[in-house]
Parts: C-alpha cells; structure tokens; sequence
C-alpha cells in the first residue's frame, strides 16, 4: 500500500495509543509513537518477578463484547493465550460476595436477619417519596439499595477509595462501582441482575490472558505497526508542544533534547493536564488549565508466598473499614490449570501523598501488610518469601463532586485545535474502563481518520 502523505504523531504507546497507530498504519498512514517509558504498554504492560511474567496490576481483557476488538487482539497473539473465568470478589461482613454485587449471592450469603435488614431498606426505598437524585454517590445508592447496602457495600469502601464519603462524590463512580445505569427502581434493578444469574444457557469465557503476559499482545501490536511502516520514539521526553497564536492547531512538536518534529495531526492519549502542560504559544507562552483535579495514589505490594489453603479467584476488594487493604490480587488464578512452587499476591493501599502510610519504610510497611492480611482470614498459614514494593504517586483520579465538570472545562480548552485527537482513558468518565474499551477506542480513532483522510480505504469492494 502506497504511503498516505498526512504524518501523525501518537503520544502514549499504552492500548490506546498503540492500537490507533497499529490501524492507522494499516491504512498507510505514516505515524510515530512517542512514549517516556522504553516499553509499551503503558500500566496494562508485565512486569518480570522471580523469573515469571505479572502484571502491574489486576488487569482483565474481555473480547467477547466487541467483534472488532476480538479480531484484532486474536490476530495478534497468534493463538499464544489461554481463556478463563474471571471471578472478582468483594469482602465485606466477613464474607466474599460476587462483584458487581447480585441479589442472588446477596440472598444466599447474608444471614437472615441481614437479609431482613437490606429488604426493609430496598422497600422503605419503594414506598418512600422519590428522592431526586442530586449529583452524589450517597444519595444514588440509597435511593437504590437502601441504607443496609449502602453502609455495607459502598460507603466505607468509598471512604476507603477516595477519602470521601458519598456525598462528596460524584454518582458516576457509584453506576461503575455497583454496574448499573440509572434504573427507574430497585424492583426493576433486582429484576434485570436475578434474570442475568438465572439464565440457564451459560455464555462461553470471554476473558483471555496471554501466554507470558499481556506484553505479548502489546509487543505483537508493536512489532505488526513496525512492519506497517510505523516508528516507536521510546524512552523519550517531549519538552512541548507548540501552538498557533489562536490556539487553533499544534506546528511542532518539541522533544527534550531540543529536537523539532512537525505533523500533520496529533493523537493524545495521555493524561489531560499532562498536555495542556504541554502546550505552548510560539511565543513561549503556557496555556493554563480552567479547572484542577485531584488524585489519590496507590501502595503496590508484591508477595511471593506460601499458603495452605486461600480464598478463591484472581482480585478481591476489600470493603471492610476496618482493613486498611483496598484490594489484593493472586497473578496464580489468571493461568488456573498451571501448577507453581509458589504463589504471587499484589497487595495495595490507595492512599495521599500526605498520608504516614505513603512514607514508610519497606521494614515498617510490610510488618503493616502482614498484619493487615491476616485481619482478611483469606489465607490459612500464609508465609511471605520475599517482596517488592512500588509506589504510584497521583494514580487515580478522585471522582469528587467537580468530577464531570471539571474534565469538560479541560476538554473544551482542546476542541478549538483542529488537528489534536484525544482518546482512551483520558476521553472517558467510565471507571470501570477496561484494555478492551481502550482498543476499541483506538479502532474507532483510526476509521474516523481514515475515513476523513483516505476514505476509499473504507469503501466496500
């Protein structure tokens, strides 16, 4: 295929970035790929701990929900992946329930007098005066599952989360966390999640991991762009990105080393203030964001560990207020049917910078953990080999109450210039967004490109 003329430019070799340059390439297109990291993969890459390939975190991929995104992410692995169950969990009154929560593993776990107790609160809900919805997570979660659920399965994990309780933040966390959309009433709400569990035809796993990792599929999309034509700027720094006077277009691209590069178009899949921080005049003038946000950081643990017996599945979030542990991961139950000598658990502890937690020392954080996860009962003779500690400053954006506006007022700053395109993460408020929406964003990125620059590339035959 003949060279399309029209340069882009991709910052952020993450599933967005490299997906959206793999297809646009495809299409001829000439693109570079510029990341700070030497790897792709942003955080959904592995990591390589006593000599296995695990990931940054509990990341599952789901292509059963999008045929183009199965295609893709099929093709590239070339059959090196296995299919799995994926089976998440909550811990909370001492129990490990099903997430998203069900009314058929609520009914089934809770004790009588705490079923009596969550019915009462969902039926006061029923026959009480509409509570209009204002915004906050609290209120939303009431009005829905009442105040025993509420308690048990939203508030101290969001405090936990957050640092805020739910009137401080905003509902669109809550939809994510509890998956459901704005149903007009609970009744309606338990409907819809018992016909789901009570369906007899069981749907095929649509959650796969890659042989070694999920590098594998990032380094195959890597190495397929390359054979397109693409370029990868790896391990390199962009100093600025510089603007029209009317700030209605990017004319260079500025690397760290004073190195100038223009495109014709730039694609964006790194954080918001992060380009706008970028973004500069030709006079050298900064262009200051409308709005702020806030971040709480994350606390990754990583255990190579000996256990009798432990709680099944790949990820459990811990609600319970009175653990500090937000979730803890076992990389073994991604790949179930391989047999190991020892058993790699991600402990984390989502926290501020300004918290004493944050400034521990390796010594006093893992005397910390060890006590923690043994508050959890999910391990019987739980015996710690070895550890690595990394620490993640601003990773999670805080769904506070400015959450939608603020992202609007940073977003509008962007429409005005005509060739910067923003997708993945940064584009959407969804919290539950996962590699399969990111790829399938990067899809949609490159057919709207397509379409717009070559569109014969998209005519049927």
């Amino acid at each position: 295929m003949s060279k399309n003329p029209i340069k882009i430019a991709v910052l952020g070799a993450g599933p967005a970035g490299l997906t959206t340059a793999h297809q646009l390439t495809k299409n001829g297109f000439v693109v570079d790929v510029y990341d700070t990291a030497k790897e792709v993969g942003g955080f959904a890459k592995s990591i390589r701990l006593w000599d296995r390939n695990i990931e940054i975190g509990p990341h599952f991929l789901d292509v059963g929900n999008k045929a183009v995104v199965k295609e893709l992410v099929l093709t590239a692995l070339a059959g090196k992946y296995k299919p799995y169950e994926r089976r998440t969990f909550i811990l909370s009154l001492n129990k490990l329930f099903i997430y998203p929560p069900g009314p058929a593993d609520l009914i089934k776990k809770l004790s009588v007098k705490q079923l009596l107790a969550a019915t009462a609160g969902m039926l006061k809900q029923v026959f009480s005066a509409p509570t209009p919805n204002d915004g906050t997570a609290g209120i939303f979660v009431k009005k829905y599952l009442g105040e025993f659920l509420h308690k048990n399965f939203f508030e101290s994990f969001c405090t936990k989360l957050w640092s805020l309780n739910g009137d401080q933040v905003s509902d669109v966390f809550a939809k994510a966390l509890l998956g459901f959309n704005d149903f007009s009433s609970p009744v309606r709400l338990i409907s819809r999640k018992l016909t789901q569990r009570l369906q007899l035809k069981k749907e095929p796993a649509n959650y796969i991991y890659p042989t070694n990792g999920f590098s594998d599929l990032w380094n195959a999309l890597k190495t397929q762009t390359e054979l397109q034509g693409g370029k990868f700027c790896l391990g390199v720094s962009i100093n600025k990105l510089v603007c029209t006077a009317s700030r209605d277009s990017i004319t260079q691209l500025v690397l760290a080393d004073g190195t100038t590069k223009e495109y014709d178009l730039i694609i964006c899949t790194i954080p918001v203030l992060s380009l706008i921080g970028l973004l500069k005049t030709q006079e050298g003038l900064s262009i200051i964001p409308h709005a702020a946000m806030t971040f709480r950081s994350d606390i990754l643990v990583y255990l190579k560990v000996h256990f009798d017996q432990a709680a099944e599945g790949q990820c459990i979030y811990i609600y319970s207020d009175l653990i500090k542990i937000t979730r803890i991961t076992n990389f073994n139950e991604f790949k179930p049917d391989e047999s190991d000598t020892f058993n790699i658990l991600l402990v984390e502890i989502w926290c501020d910078k300004t918290d004493l937690i944050w400034n521990y020392g390796d010594s006093d954080l893992m005397l910390f953990l060890e006590q923690e996860i043994k508050k959890t009962n999910l391990y019987i003779n739980l015996n710690v080999i070895d550890h690595t500690i990394k620490k993640v400053a601003d990773a999670f954006q805080v769904p506070d109450l400015n959450l939608e506006d603020s992202r609007a007022k940073l977003l509008d700053q962007l429409v005005g210039f005509r060739n910067l395109y923003i997708t993945g993460r940064i584009a959407s408020l969804h919290f539950n967004y996962g590699m399969e929406n990111a790829i399938d964003d990067g899809i949609i990125l490159a057919e709207e490109i397509t379409k717009k620059y070559q569109p014969e590339l998209l005519q049927p035959d």
